[in-house]
């Protein structure tokens, strides 16, 4: 079985999106997705998108460089990427996680969305996934 590739990363919005336009974004991310058998999310706060897409490498990162260029960001930067042998969210072609202050591991997961590594108790990318792992297994038992 081949494994599977995660890639994490943060963008700056160029224009604020409506609560319409994102969930526009994240349904038709899905159908593409489901196409291309990818999962993943993506979070929205203040301006900033966080997403996290999975499948097998080279299908990840065609994905990525079209999402690199997409006019509605800019400063896009990947937060860590690594290879394992299963889905952290294999049911998700496209899952839209609103943000909530209560929210499970919510400092560590602002750190990421502030992009400030400093600030984590962490600093390695295998780090951060095992933290997106443990915020996607709470997130996906709701």
């Amino acid at each position: 079985m081949a494994k599977i590739y995660h890639l994490l990363y943060t963008s700056r919005m160029n224009e604020v999106m409506t609560p319409h336009q994102l969930s526009t974004l994240v349904k038709s991310s899905a159908i593409r997705n489901e196409k291309s058998h990818l999962t993943g999310f993506l979070m929205e706060r203040e301006g900033y998108f966080m997403q996290l897409l999975e499948g097998e490498e080279d299908t990840v990162l065609t994905t990525f460089t079209r999402i690199e260029v997409d006019p509605r960001h800019d400063d896009v930067l990947i937060l860590a990427d690594a290879h394992s042998d299963a889905r952290l969210l294999p049911d998700w072609h496209m899952a839209e996680i609103e943000w909530t202050e209560g929210m499970l591991h919510s400092e560590e997961l602002l750190a990421l969305f502030e992009r400030s590594r400093e600030a984590l108790p962490f600093n390695q990318p295998g780090e951060i996934l095992r933290l997106i792992e443990r915020f996607c297994a709470a997130a996906h038992k709701k």
